[in-house]
C-alpha cells in the first residue's frame, strides 16, 4: 500500500494521469479513490469484451463511453 501510495503521488508530482490496472475489489477501489488515483480498470469492472461485444454495449448504454475519473462504486454492465 505504501508503494501504491508514493507512486500516485510521485505521479501527482510530475502532473501525470495515473491509471490503476488489475482492480478486482470494492476495497481496492475505496483504497485508490481515497489516494486520489482518479482512474481504473479490472474485474471489477468488466471481464475483457470483444470489439463487437464492447459497441453493443455503448449502443444499449449499457457502459457510458465517457466514464471519466473514479466516483463511485458501480459494478460491470458487462
Amino acid at each position: 500500500a505504501a508503494v501504491v501510495r508514493a507512486a500516485i503521488r510521485l505521479a501527482h508530482e510530475l502532473g501525470l494521469d495515473i491509471i490503476a490496472e488489475g482492480v478486482e475489489t470494492e476495497a481496492q477501489v475505496r483504497f485508490l479513490m481515497g489516494t486520489g488515483c482518479e482512474q481504473a480498470q479490472g474485474y471489477y469492472f468488466s471481464r475483457p469484451v470483444t470489439a463487437l461485444k464492447a459497441t453493443e454495449l455503448l449502443r444499449e448504454g449499457r457502459v457510458d463511453p465517457a466514464a471519466g475519473p473514479l466516483r463511485g462504486l458501480t459494478s460491470s454492465a458487462a
